[in-house]
C-alpha cells in the first residue's frame, strides 16, 4: 500500500497524491501480462484563482440543476463555479460590511436563489431589482426567522426549503413561495421550537434533522416526530454527547456523523449502528460533513482530514497510517462532480480541489534497471513483438529489446552512419529481423549480430536512401518503401527484386508512409503526395484506388491505410476518411465527432481490442456504436501527446503504443464507453459592456432594446476533466445557416442585430470528445423601433403616394426633354470615373511587374487578417532570392524581371487559396498564411523553395533559383507588421549569414 499524509495549512498550493487501494504491478513482460486494478489516484492544490484562492473558509458546496457549482464561505460569502472561473455573486448583503459570512444556499424549482448567512439571517436574490431581499429574526413576530445565525438550507420531495439555525426552524412552502414560517411557532414546549439544526435530509415520507439533541425524524405532514440518539449512554453522559452534525441519505440509507463516528440507520431496530473505527487508540474521527461518491463509497470530512468509506463493508478504507488524508485539516464541505473529481470546503485553509488522476495506460519499461529507465522517456519511434514475444522498441541512434523474463538489451547503430530513427521492425519467416532506418536497411541475425544492408542498394545502383516503411510477406520475401524512389519487392535468399511505384520519383520529396495487407493478401500502400495504392495476389504491379477529390484538388497525405470489410480507412491531415469502396461514399471524422486532432498518423482496428486513433494530439477510440471517438491525453495519463506514425502493435489481449515520452501498455477492456455527457450552460451575459448575469435565471432568453450596440454571451462546458481543451461551435439561427469553426474560445459575440427572433445555438464538446448532454439554446429577441410599425409604414406609403403623383404630374414635361441627355452624360462619366478609380487602386496596392500586392496592398490584408483571426495563429514569411542582384548585373534587368514574375507565379499557385502573396521591395517577398501553425508554414515554404528552383532558366542555362526565408509564427494580435516583418527580417538574415537557400524561424517578441 502506498499512501502521503500531508498537512494542509495557509499555503496557496499544496500537492498530496490520493491512492484509493493498492496494487503492486508486476513487471510486465510479454508472457505474464496482467490488467491492474483500477486505482484512482488525487493530486489536491488549494483553490488559486483571485476569487476562490482568497477564501479563507468553505462551509458549503452545491451543485444545482444545470450544473454550478456553488461555494458558500467567510470571506466572498457566496461564488458560484462555472468550470471556469469563480464570479461572486455577494453584491448586496446589507448588515456585513466587511466580511460576508454564508453558511448554506439553495435554488427553489422556480429558479429563486436563497442564501442563508451566519449574523445576517436569510436572504434570496431578486433577479429584476438585483438585490437580496432580507428574511430577519423579530421577536414580535412568531413566524419570523428563528435566528439570524442560519447554520443549514435544504428543498424537500415537496419542494418546501427548510431553514435550520442556531435557535429553531423555518420553512417555506412553494404554494407560497415567498412567505416564512416557522416549525412549532406556537409550541413552545416543541423539541424542535429552539432546536440547533445542523443539517437536513429527506427518504421516503420523513424529514431527518441532524440538531445539537440527536437525530429527528420529522413526517411530511409535520405532525409526528421521532427522537433518536446516536448513542444515548453518551448523550446523557459526555458534554455534547447528544450532538449529531452531519445526516446524510447514501443511495437508499440515511448516514449520520457526531463527535464519536459514521453511523448508519437500521430501519428494523430504528436505532443507528456505529461503523467500527480499525484505530481505537486514536479516537474516533470526528464528521462534519458525509457525501456519496459515484463508485459507490462514501467520503467524510472530519476536523482532521479526508477519509473514505466502503458502502457495502461499512468499513473504514486504509488511505494511508491513519486512514486519512490532508491531516489536520477541518473539513466542511465536500462534493464530487461528474468528472469524478472532488471539490473540498475546509475551515480557515480555503477552498481545495481534488483532481482525479487516470493513470490508464501502464509504462512498457516499469521495473527495469536505471540504465534502461534512461531509455523510458525518450522517443520511441517503433514497436514490434517477434514469434518469440520479445519486444523490439526503436530508440534515437539505436533499439531495445526486452526478452521473454523481461530483461532489456540495447544497440545502437554505427556512429559513422548518423542513424537517428528508426521506422519499422519486422521479422522474416526464418526469424531473421528487420530495422527500416533513416539511413537504410539494417537486419539482425539469430546471433544477435547486427548488419547494415547494403546489397540491395547494389542491386538498384543507387546510394543509401532511407526506409520509409517495411514489410515481411510470407514468403519470406521484404517489400521496402524508399524514399522517393519507389517500393522494392527484394527477395533476400535469392537476391531477386522488383521495383514498383517509380513515379514516386517524379514528386521530390513523395513517400510511402504505411503498408498494410488485408486478409485476402491485399498489399496496400499510402503515400505522401500520390495517393494511395494496391497491389493485388497474382496481378503485376500496382494499381491506384480510385479516391474522389473535389476538382482542382490534389490527394492529401495519406498517413496510413486500414481496409476493413466494405470500408478502406484513410488517415489525413483533415482527419479520418472513411470510403466505401462500393459506391465511393466519404465519411469524415474529425474535432467535432471527438478527436483530438485532426491530423491522423496511426490507426488499429481489431474486432476484439476495438478501434484507435492516433493523431498528433493524443490518442482516440472509436465508441462501440462506431459513431464517435474518445480521446485521451495528458490528464489520462499518458506521456506525452506527440504520437509516433503507426506505432501501435497487439499483444494479447493488450496494446502496446509509442510516443514522444516512451512507450505504454494499454488494457483495452478497462477504457469503457460510459463517461457522461457533460452539461453545457450559460454562465455570463454582456449587453453593451453591461454585465446582466445575475438578472437571469434559467432558461436563459434575451430581450434586446432596438439601439442595443453589443451582446456577449459566455458558454461553459462543464466538465472538468480538461477545462482547456473543451469545445464549442455556433449559429444565430435566423441571422446565419453555417456553424461557427469549433473553438476553445467561449465567448460568443454579435454586433448590431436587426430587430428579428433569433435562437443561438451551440453545440459543446468535453476535452475527451463527448458532446453535450443537448443543444444549448438560447432565444434572442431584438425589439423594433417605433417606425417598424405596420400603421406607420401604411400611413407614410399613403401619404408618399399621393406627394409622388403631385410631383410626378410637375416634373414629368421636364424629366422627359432632360432624360435622354443626362443618361448618356451620366454613362459616359461613371465609366470613365470607374476606369479611372479601378487603375489607381491597381496601382496603389499592387506591384506593376508581378501583379501581387505591393507593401500597401499587404499592410492593408494584414489589418483585415488581424481582425479576423483575432488570438488564432499567423505566420509572416519573408522570403529574398538568393544572389538576385548578381543576377541582375550578369544577365541584365530583362531576366531580372522575368526570374521576379515567375517567382510571384509560383507563390500565387503553391499557397493556399486564402494566404497573401505580396512583393515587399527589390527581390524580397512577403507571405501572411493565416491560421498556419509553424509546423504547417515550414513545410508549406519548404514546397515553395522546391518549386522556385524549378524555374526555367533557359537564358541563363547556369543560375538556379534559390530563396532565403524568415519565418515567424504566433497569435495574430497585437503586434503590427512592421515587428512580424522585422522578425521575419532578423530569422532571414540569419539563413544568408548561414550560407542562403535555407528557411529559419524568428521569435516575435514585444522588444522587435
Amino acid at each position: 500500500m502506498s499512501s502521503t499524509v500531508v498537512s494542509l495549512d495557509i499555503a496557496r498550493k499544496l500537492t498530496v497524491y490520493l491512492l484509493l487501494g493498492a496494487t503492486v504491478l508486476s513487471p510486465l513482460v510479454a508472457v505474464q501480462a496482467v490488467e491492474p486494478v483500477s486505482i484512482p489516484e488525487y493530486v489536491f492544490e488549494r483553490q488559486a484563482d483571485d476569487l476562490g484562492g482568497r477564501q479563507a473558509s468553505v462551509y458549503e458546496i452545491y451543485a444545482d440543476q444545470q450544473g454550478f457549482i456553488w461555494f458558500a464561505g467567510d470571506t466572498d460569502g457566496l461564488l458560484r463555479y462555472d468550470g471556469n472561473q469563480m464570479l461572486s455573486w455577494s453584491e448586496g448583503f446589507q448588515q456585513n460590511l466587511t466580511r460576508h459570512n454564508v453558511s448554506a444556499q439553495r435554488i427553489d424549482s422556480d429558479g429563486r436563489l436563497w442564501v442563508g448567512s451566519w449574523g445576517n439571517g436569510l436572504q434570496y436574490w431578486d433577479a429584476q431589482t438585483r438585490q437580496y431581499v432580507d428574511y430577519l429574526a423579530d421577536a414580535n413576530d412568531p413566524h419570523s426567522l428563528a435566528d439570524n445565525r442560519v447554520q443549514t438550507l435544504h428543498l424537500d420531495a415537496r419542494g418546501r426549503l427548510w431553514i435550520g439555525t442556531a435557535d429553531g426552524i423555518n420553512f417555506i412552502d412553494p404554494s407560497e413561495p415567498l412567505k416564512l414560517q416557522r416549525l412549532a411557532a406556537n409550541d413552545l414546549n416543541h423539541p424542535l421550537h429552539n432546536e440547533r439544526v445542523w443539517r437536513f435530509t429527506d427518504l421516503g415520507d420523513s424529514l431527518w434533522m441532524a440538531t445539537s439533541n440527536g437525530v429527528f425524524r420529522l413526517n411530511y405532514d409535520l405532525d409526528q416526530w421521532q427522537q433518536i440518539y446516536l448513542d444515548a449512554e453518551a448523550a446523557a453522559t459526555i458534554e455534547r454527547g447528544a450532538e449529531v452534525r452531519e445526516i446524510a441519505r447514501i443511495g437508499d440509507e440515511i448516514w449520520a456523523g457526531s463527535q464519536f463516528g459514521v453511523y448508519v440507520y437500521l430501519p428494523r431496530q430504528q436505532r443507528f449502528e456505529l461503523i467500527p473505527w480499525p484505530q481505537p487508540e486514536r479516537g474516533n474521527p470526528r464528521v462534519n460533513v458525509l457525501f456519496p461518491s459515484r463508485d459507490g463509497r462514501v467520503w467524510m470530512g472530519g476536523h482532521d482530514g479526508l477519509y473514505l468509506i466502503d458502502r457495502e463493508k461499512r468499513e473504514y478504507l486504509p488511505l494511508g497510517p491513519n486512514y486519512h488524508q490532508i491531516a489536520d485539516v477541518d473539513i466542511r464541505g465536500l462534493y464530487q462532480d461528474h468528472d469524478q473529481h472532488l471539490w473540498i470546503g475546509t475551515r480557515d485553509n480555503g477552498l481545495i480541489r481534488g483532481r482525479q488522476q487516470r493513470n490508464l495506460f501502464a509504462d512498457v519499461m516499469a521495473g527495469a534497471s536505471v540504465e534502461v529507465r534512461e531509455q523510458a522517456q525518450r522517443l520511441h519511434s517503433a514497436l514490434f513483438l517477434d514469434a518469440s514475444s520479445r519486444l523490439w522498441v526503436g530508440v534515437p541512434g539505436g533499439f531495445m529489446r526486452r526478452d521473454q523474463f523481461g530483461d532489456w538489451q540495447q544497440w545502437s547503430f554505427p556512429v559513422a552512419l548518423n542513424t537517428r530513427r528508426v521506422e519499422r521492425i519486422v521479422q522474416s519467416p526464418d526469424g531473421t529481423v528487420w530495422l527500416a532506418t533513416d539511413q537504410g536497411l539494417f537486419r539482425m541475425d539469430n546471433r544477435d549480430q547486427l548488419h547494415q544492408v547494403t546489397e540491395l542498394y547494389e542491386q538498384i545502383n543507387s546510394p543509401r536512401l532511407p526506409v520509409n516503411e517495411l514489410f515481411a510477406d510470407k514468403d519470406g520475401s521484404l517489400w521496402i518503401a524508399l524514399w522517393q524512389y519507389g517500393i522494392v519487392h527484394w527477395h533476400p535468399q535469392q537476391g531477386v527484386l522488383n521495383v514498383g511505384l517509380e513515379q514516386l520519383q517524379t514528386t521530390r520529396g513523395d513517400l510511402i508512409y504505411h503498408l498494410h495487407a488485408d486478409k485476402q493478401g491485399t498489399l496496400w500502400a499510402s503515400s505522401r503526395y500520390s495517393g494511395v495504392f494496391k497491389h493485388i495476389i497474382g496481378a503485376e504491379g500496382w494499381q491506384q484506388q480510385p479516391i474522389p477529390q473535389q476538382p482542382q484538388q490534389h490527394h492529401p497525405a495519406y498517413y496510413c491505410v486500414l481496409p476493413s470489410a466494405d470500408f478502406l480507412w484513410l488517415c489525413t491531415e483533415d482527419g479520418l476518411l472513411q470510403l466505401n469502396l462500393a459506391t465511393m461514399a466519404q465519411r469524415r471524422f474529425g474535432r467535432a465527432e471527438g478527436l483530438p486532432a485532426e491530423r491522423i498518423v496511426g490507426l488499429f482496428d481489431d474486432p476484439q481490442l476495438g478501434m484507435w486513433v492516433l493523431t498528433t494530439n493524443g490518442l482516440a477510440r472509436m465508441n462501440s456504436d462506431r459513431q464517435r471517438f474518445i480521446s485521451y491525453g495528458l490528464a489520462d495519463g499518458l506521456p506525452a501527446l506527440g504520437l509516433q506514425r503507426n506505432a501501435i502493435i497487439r499483444d494479447g489481449d493488450q496494446l502496446l503504443l509509442s510516443t514522444a515520452k516512451g512507450s505504454v501498455r494499454i488494457f483495452p477492456t478497462a477504457f469503457g464507453d460510459q463517461i457522461d455527457s457533460p452539461p453545457m450552460v450559460v454562465s455570463r451575459v454582456w449587453i453593451d459592456g453591461e454585465d446582466l448575469t445575475r438578472t437571469l435565471s434559467a432558461p436563459i432568453s434575451l430581450a434586446l432594446p432596438y439601439q442595443h450596440r453589443d451582446v456577449m454571451i459566455q458558454v461553459s462546458v462543464l466538465d472538468a476533466h480538461d477545462e482547456a481543451g473543451n469545445l464549442i461551435r455556433y449559429r444565430l439561427r435566423n441571422f446565419e445557416q453555417q456553424w461557427s469553426d469549433l473553438t476553445s474560445i467561449r465567448t460568443i459575440r454579435y454586433m448590431n442585430l436587426p430587430p428579428g427572433d433569433y435562437v443561438l445555438e451551440v453545440e459543446g464538446w468535453s476535452s475527451r470528445g463527448i458532446a453535450t448532454a443537448e443543444l444549448l439554446q438560447v432565444p434572442v429577441s431584438v425589439a423594433a423601433p417605433w417606425w417598424y410599425a405596420r400603421s406607420f409604414w401604411f400611413g407614410s406609403l399613403g401619404l408618399l403616394t399621393v406627394l409622388a403623383w403631385l410631383l410626378l404630374r410637375w416634373r414629368v414635361h421636364a424629366l422627359n426633354v432632360q432624360n435622354s441627355r443626362l443618361q448618356q452624360q451620366v454613362s459616359e462619366r461613371t465609366e470613365a470615373l470607374q476606369l479611372a478609380n479601378d487603375k489607381l487602386l491597381q496601382q496603389s496596392t499592387h506591384d506593376f511587374l508581378t501583379g501581387v500586392l505591393n507593401r500597401r496592398g499587404v499592410s492593408i490584408r494584414f489589418r483585415t487578417l488581424q481582425q479576423q483571426l483575432g488570438d488564432n495563429a499567423l505566420t509572416v514569411v519573408l522570403l529574398d532570392l538568393d544572389y538576385f542582384k548578381q543576377l541582375n548585373d550578369n544577365y541584365g534587368h530583362e531576366v531580372g524581371d522575368d526570374v521576379l514574375t515567375q517567382v510571384a507565379h509560383v507563390l500565387q499557385t503553391r499557397l493556399r487559396k486564402h494566404d497573401v502573396v505580396g512583393r515587399w521591395g527589390g527581390e524580397e517577398f512577403v507571405l501572411l498564411l493565416p491560421n498556419c501553425e509553424l509546423p504547417q508554414a515550414l513545410e508549406l515554404c519548404r514546397l515553395v523553395n522546391e518549386q522556385l528552383q524549378q524555374i526555367n532558366m533557359a537564358a541563363t542555362n547556369a543560375h538556379q533559383v534559390t530563396a532565403t526565408m524568415g519565418v515567424v509564427t504566433g497569435p495574430a494580435q497585437p503586434f503590427a507588421l512592421e515587428r512580424w516583418v522585422k522578425a521575419a527580417d532578423d530569422a532571414l538574415y540569419a539563413g544568408k549569414r548561414a550560407g542562403r537557400n535555407r528557411i529559419e524561424v524568428g521569435q516575435l517578441s514585444a522588444s522587435d
